[in-house]
């Protein structure tokens, strides 16, 4: 049986939030952010987006392109509580889930759809009206038998949208998207391919345009090439039990921030979210790797391994450690700690 794979995607979710708890903003440009001089967006809403507001943009840049929008400040815990309402209720369905993110995740609908009627536009649609009658929350859903193909798919129709991307539509519905949409190429790269003419994902598959695209990422082009033609299978997912590699947690800020005493504020939230992860599936670690990225986009990291597992109660001095390592009073708006090595107690 042919694998079925959604991708579930909350649109605007921070925004999205806000206007169920603040019901008079709904008609009203308005974006997730902080209130200092370097304030970045976090969020906005899709009037907002209209006016040519991103996330990452500086608020001041915002407001230059729409004087009328309302920033405001984050509410993180809120965030997590929806957003545990949110897995509860796709867990009623399957617990086939890879959850990716707080407002995101993968399901293996196989069975599911099988029982309505093989269409899984059906399903997707009685999933995407639950989620908005229980929880008030716009999603898109994209429908592949693969992971990246969902991914792309749910990005296409966005807000409340349902699309499928299966192998046999790559060529009417994929070669010709804008490289932008090619998930694992990063803004630098994307800027380069466009200046070389390389617009779409036929550009990336033209025989002419191979040798100057391999000089570009080298041996990952050929992982481009596969993926793009559907020859790479990645239709099984990590659900929650399947710790086999790493967990991490991260925090994107939303000003840029080098005050040590806020920052570390993150930390302390971060290691409690992992320690609580460990503690709920029974594992262990004996590698931490911390990472920080400043608002160019340079990634910072550092490892540590141990010979036995770490003792959870000294994850945050640990932290502290390898953070101070690599921060040199930059201004950062990302921070990630993540464990690897993991083994089950």
């Amino acid at each position: 049986m042919e694998k079925i794979i959604f991708h579930i995607d909350i649109n605007a979710f921070f925004s999205s939030v806000e206007e169920i708890y603040h019901p008079e903003l709904k008609l009203k440009p308005i974006a997730v952010c902080g209130f200092n001089k370097k304030a970045v967006i976090s969020t906005c809403n899709y009037l907002a987006r209209q006016k040519g507001v991103k996330s990452a943009m500086h608020a001041d840049k915002a407001k230059e392109l729409c004087r009328e929008i309302i920033f405001i400040k984050p509410n993180y815990d809120l965030y997590k509580k929806t957003s545990d309402a949110f897995f509860a209720l796709l867990k009623e369905y399957t617990k086939e889930i890879e959850i990716i993110s707080i407002d995101e995740c993968f399901m293996d609908v196989t069975e599911l759809v099988f029982l309505s009627h093989n269409n899984p536009k059906i399903l997707a649609l009685q999933i995407q009206d639950n989620i908005f009658k229980k929880l008030n929350l716009p999603v898109s859903i994209g429908i592949s038998d693969s992971k990246f193909f969902a991914k792309v798919a749910s990005d296409l129709k966005k807000p409340l949208g349902i699309e499928t991307l299966f192998r046999n539509e790559i060529n009417e519905k994929f070669l010709p998207l804008p490289i932008d949409k090619f998930i694992g190429i990063g803004i630098a790269k994307i800027e380069i391919l466009k200046s070389l003419n390389i617009n779409t994902m036929n550009d990336l598959l033209n025989y002419q345009n191979q040798s100057k695209i391999q000089k570009i990422f080298g041996s990952y082009y050929q992982k481009i090439i596969n993926t793009i033609k559907g020859n790479i299978e990645d239709n099984l997912l990590k659900t929650n039990k399947e710790f086999t590699k790493s967990i991490s947690k991260s925090n994107t800020f939303c000003n840029l921030e080098n005050d040590l005493e806020r920052i570390d504020k993150e930390i302390i939230k971060i290691v409690e979210e992992i320690k609580e992860t460990i503690l709920q599936n029974k594992i262990e670690a004996r590698t931490i790797t911390i990472t920080i990225k400043a608002f160019n986009f340079k990634k910072i990291s550092k490892s540590q391994t141990f010979k036995t597992p770490i003792n959870q109660n000294n994850l945050l001095a640990i932290a502290r450690n390898l953070f101070l390592d690599i921060f040199e009073n930059q201004e950062i708006n990302y921070l990630s700690i993540g464990l690897s090595k993991l083994q089950w107690v």
